[in-house]
């Protein structure tokens, strides 16, 4: 449970800044207020509208938001630092070296593009909603969970021999599915502790095609896995292609909010 002092201390102090900030210049504070309360204006006022939120909404659920924000965004970058690590450099300074590795980076690639773009969702559906429970919070573990098997499962991937092999894909497939699904439980969790079908997040979200359309492709990647892998891998990039292209109904919602 937040300490109530804590918070009462951010607003006062948030609120001591903004009068600080806007409150006329003595002469001997001239030059502090030259060098310090210009720069510091735009920190100022967000520390200002912090203390404001924090007044005006119920404190536990801000607090929660903000821990949750923050944790999941220590994951990705997590997950994305492991990713990198596993970048190779080729074994002799030509360009045939380089392409050697070129389904490496090609596999890296998408790997990238599927984590951003679960990085990317994240942030837009919170910021349409107000409250996180438990049940929120224990989804989005569970998600994060399917999250960290990216950096394993991609590796597996790329040091199978030979390129793509059937094992190494099909688990790849399973963990882009199992990641999906426990997206989407996230994403219903979230909706119906904010007000259910009457949330902005629902209607944001709607009914997809797109869902459905990457749940039948990712079933269909893997059982092609088993006997052409190089087909699996390529309907893998045109599931993150079609993600990749930006859904603008989040966005205007939370404009008009």
């Amino acid at each position: 449970m937040p300490d109530s002092g804590n918070i009462r201390g951010v607003r006062h102090f948030s609120q001591g800044l903004s009068l600080w900030a806007t409150y006329p210049s003595r002469p001997e504070l001239a030059a502090t207020t030259i060098i310090f309360r210009k720069p510091l204006a735009p920190c100022i006022s967000c520390l200002a509208q912090l203390g404001t939120t924090v007044s005006g909404r119920t404190r536990g659920d801000v607090i929660k938001k903000v821990r949750l924000e923050t944790f999941t965004d220590g994951v990705f970058a997590v997950v994305i630092t492991l990713m990198v690590l596993e970048l190779k450099v080729p074994a002799s300074p030509t360009w045939k070296s380089l392409l050697a590795e070129g389904s490496v980076f090609l596999c890296n690639l998408i790997n990238f593009l599927y984590v951003g773009i679960y990085w990317s969702n994240h942030h837009h559906v919170l910021a349409l909603i107000k409250r996180i429970n438990g049940t929120v919070m224990w989804s989005n573990l569970i998600f994060l969970c399917c999250l960290s098997l990216f950096p394993f499962s991609i590796k597996w991937l790329n040091n199978a021999t030979p390129w793509p092999a059937c094992v190494p894909t099909v688990f790849y497939g399973f963990t882009l599915l199992l990641t999906m699904f426990s997206w989407q439980c996230f994403s219903r969790t979230l909706v119906g502790a904010n007000s259910g079908s009457r949330s902005d997040l629902q209607r944001a979200l709607g009914c997809d095609r797109k869902i459905r359309i990457s749940i039948g492709t990712h079933i269909a990647a893997i059982a092609l896995a088993f006997r052409w892998p190089g087909v699996s891998c390529g309907l893998y990039a045109v599931v993150a292609g079609i993600w990749f292209v930006s859904d603008r109904r989040i966005g205007e919602i939370a404009g008009r909010d």
